[in-house]
């Protein structure tokens, strides 16, 4: 059985805000004597100056058991598609592309203002999870991008997400990829 220990790393408390100390430490968690980096949650709150329907957001959504293929079926990634397409619709979501990977699902989207992302995403899970039986992680990973070099960079990193997992050899040859028409 793995033990998960929590420590908290004496440096990050002496960096922690200059003398003023008002920060809480980093902490880490060790497996087998190693230490990993907690993941902290992050606020998806949109600063007044942004115009989220304007902006284009890199969108990572995680399955909540890792390994195993819950998207990459002909009915998931249909079912998925179809969503993402009714979502475009009703003004709430629009895919740019988005990639399925057996376990997690990358894509570039734009939002509504009215909708905002955080109930974007939660209405498309909600939908996926009660329809699909996909059982999603809680939360989302959101980027903004900021230019277009940067646009070529996170598309080229979707793109090539199998090939890096080795699931292929080339990025054309995967199947779960969509582009909306």
């Amino acid at each position: 059985m793995r033990k998960f220990v929590v420590k908290t790393k004496p440096e990050a408390q002496n960096k922690a805000n200059g003398a003023l100390g008002t920060e809480r430490p980093t902490q880490a968690f060790s497996l087998n004597n190693e230490l990993f980096p907690v993941r902290k949650t992050t606020s998806h709150v949109i600063p007044d100056w942004i115009r989220l329907e304007e902006e284009l957001y890199f969108i990572t959504i995680n399955c909540k058991e890792r390994g195993s293929n819950q998207l990459c079926t002909p009915t998931i990634s249909k079912g998925i598609f179809s969503a993402l397409e009714f979502y475009a619709q009703k003004q709430m979501i629009f895919s740019r592309l988005v990639l399925l990977m057996p376990d997690h699902m990358h894509g570039i989207f734009s939002f509504s203002a009215k909708d905002g992302i955080d109930k974007s995403i939660s209405t498309l899970k909600k939908y996926l999870a009660r329809n699909y039986r996909i059982n999603f992680q809680d939360g989302f990973f959101e980027h903004r991008i900021r230019n277009d070099e940067h646009l070529k960079q996170i598309e080229d990193y979707i793109l090539n997400n199998p090939v890096r997992k080795e699931l292929i050899d080339f990025h054309e040859q995967w199947k779960f990829v969509w582009r909306p028409q």
